[in-house]
């Protein structure tokens, strides 16, 4: 561990639009405003949900979609680079109206219904993700 250390940058708050998808949104957020590196959290509803586990032995994502109201009970992540441009890591609770909860990595396809992000900037060294031969995954890069 580098013990890397940031200094905070701006503040968003943010009213997501109806019907966009969520991951999209976020990330077309964070490329507009030049975002390098962040926290988000997200609160809301979703007309659809899309999550993924990572099923860790085949090193694949399996993807769950749930085509129907849902609550976002929690939804947090983090900004830094991939390739280049800014990319969102998020995962994501959702809950149906019985108060079953369903939660995952946030994949492309979830429709907001509404939502609000809170967005923290950092300032300081780019977190860039790459390809871990170990884990199949774009990791944070070791310094």
């Amino acid at each position: 561990m580098t013990g890397e250390s940031f200094q905070l940058g701006r503040i968003f708050m943010e009213r997501l639009p109806h019907d966009g998808d969520l991951l999209k949104v976020l990330t077309a957020f964070c490329r507009e405003r030049g975002v390098r590196a962040g926290y988000l959290s997200v609160i809301g509803a979703v007309k659809r949900g899309v999550f993924s586990c990572y099923e860790q032995r085949q090193q694949i994502y399996e993807t769950v979609i749930l085509d129907e109201d849902l609550e976002i009970t929690h939804c947090q992540g983090n900004v830094s680079l991939l390739d280049g441009q800014p990319f969102v890591h998020a995962h994501i609770s959702f809950a149906r109206a019985n108060g079953e909860t369903l939660a995952g990595h946030l994949m492309e396809g979830t429709v907001l219904f509404a939502g609000e992000l809170v967005l923290r900037e950092f300032l300081g060294p780019d977190r860039v993700r790459e390809k871990d031969p170990v884990t199949g995954l774009n990791l944070w890069k070791s310094n």
